[in-house]
C-alpha cells in the first residue's frame, strides 16, 4: 500500500511487485511464439520445395526442356562444371579466332543443338559476350557478331604505346631471367617464313611482361586488348603477310631486360617497337594487298 498526496488529499493505491514482470513475460512469450511459428512455416516451405525439385523424379509428361535444366543443375552442383562459363569461353575463342566471322549471324537454336544444352546457358553466355562487345543482340531480329573496323588499330596501338611501357616498369623487379632467356632463344631460332608461330611468340612475350606487373586491373585490361588485337589481325589477314620483322627488336628488348640495369631504357625500346609495328600496320591497311584480301573475302 502506497499513499500519494494529490491536491492535499492522500490517495492510496495498491501496487503489486509482480504487475510489470508479468506483463513483460507475456509480451516475451508472444514474441517467442510468433518467431517460432514463422520458423516452422519457413521450414515447411523449404522441405516442400526441396523434395519437389531434388528428391522427386520428374514425371514422364514433363518437357525435355525441364529435364535439361535439372541435368544442368546436377552437373553444376556435383561435377563442379559451369556450363555458362564453358560455353562463353568456347564461343569467345571462336569469335577471337574468327571461326565465327565478323558480321555474320548466330543462331540460338543451332547453338543449343551444338552444345546439347537448353537456351538458358546459351543466353547467359551471349549476354556476357554482348557486354564485352563481341556480339549485338537485336530484339526480334537475331544475334549478330560485331564487325571489325580497321580504325580500331589506331586505338589499340595508342593504348599499347602508353600502357605497355608502364607495365614493363612495374614488372621489372619481378621478371624471371630464365623465362626471358627462353624467349630470347625462341626468337633466335625462329625462321623468317614462320608467320603464325612468330605472331604467337610475339604475343606471349608481351603478355608475360604484362602479367608480371602485379596489377590485376591493368592485366585484365591488356588481356582484353590483346584479344581484340588478335581478332583484328586474323580478320584483316595480317597473320598471313609479313608486314614487319620485329625479331631483332624483340631480342633487343629481352637483352635490355636480362641485363636488369635500366628499366627506363627497356621501356623506351618497347615503346619504339610498338610505334614501329603501328606504322607498318597502318601502311598495310592502305596497300593493294589489303584491298585484294578484302575482295577475296567478300
Amino acid at each position: 500500500m502506497i499513499c500519494i498526496p494529490q491536491d492535499s488529499v492522500l490517495v492510496c493505491r495498491h501496487f503489486s511487485p509482480y504487475d510489470k514482470p508479468v506483463a513483460d513475460s507475456q509480451r516475451m512469450f508472444l514474441l517467442f511464439f510468433q518467431m517460432f511459428y514463422i520458423m516452422y512455416l519457413s521450414a515447411r516451405v523449404y522441405f516442400v520445395v526441396y523434395n519437389h525439385y531434388s528428391a522427386l523424379e520428374p514425371p514422364d509428361n514433363l518437357s525435355c526442356y525441364l529435364k535439361v535444366h535439372i541435368m544442368e543443375n546436377k552437373t553444376s552442383a556435383h561435377g563442379g562444371l559451369n556450363l555458362k562459363h564453358q560455353i562463353y569461353q568456347d564461343l569467345k575463342k571462336k569469335l577471337i579466332h574468327c571461326v565465327l566471322p565478323p558480321g555474320s549471324e548466330l543462331n540460338e537454336l543451332s547453338l543449343t543443338e551444338e552444345y546439347k544444352v537448353s537456351r538458358t546457358p546459351i543466353r547467359e553466355a551471349i549476354s556476357q559476350l554482348e557486354l564485352e562487345g563481341y556480339v549485338k543482340v537485336v530484339p526480334k531480329k537475331g544475334i549478330y557478331i560485331s564487325d571489325i573496323s580497321v580504325d580500331s588499330v589506331v586505338e589499340i596501338f595508342q593504348t599499347r604505346t602508353e600502357i605497355e611501357p608502364l607495365a614493363l616498369r612495374m614488372a621489372f623487379p619481378f621478371l624471371d631471367i630464365k623465362t626471358l632467356l627462353d624467349f630470347r632463344q625462341r626468337f633466335e631460332e625462329e625462321r623468317e617464313d614462320e608467320l603464325v608461330p612468330t605472331s604467337q611468340l610475339d604475343m606471349d612475350m608481351h603478355l608475360y611482361i604484362i602479367d608480371c606487373c602485379r596489377n590485376s586491373y591493368l592485366i585484365d585490361m591488356m588481356h582484353r586488348l590483346f584479344d581484340d588485337n588478335l581478332r583484328l589481325v586474323i580478320s584483316t589477314g595480317l597473320n598471313s603477310v609479313q608486314i614487319h620483322n620485329a625479331r631483332v627488336e624483340h631480342i633487343g628488348i629481352l637483352d635490355s631486360l636480362i641485363t636488369g640495369q635500366d628499366p627506363e631504357a627497356s621501356a623506351s625500346l618497347l615503346k619504339e617497337h610498338i610505334f614501329t609495328c603501328r606504322t607498318a600496320a597502318l601502311k598495310y591497311f592502305s596497300s593493294e594487298g589489303y584491298k585484294n584480301y578484302r575482295s577475296r573475302q567478300s
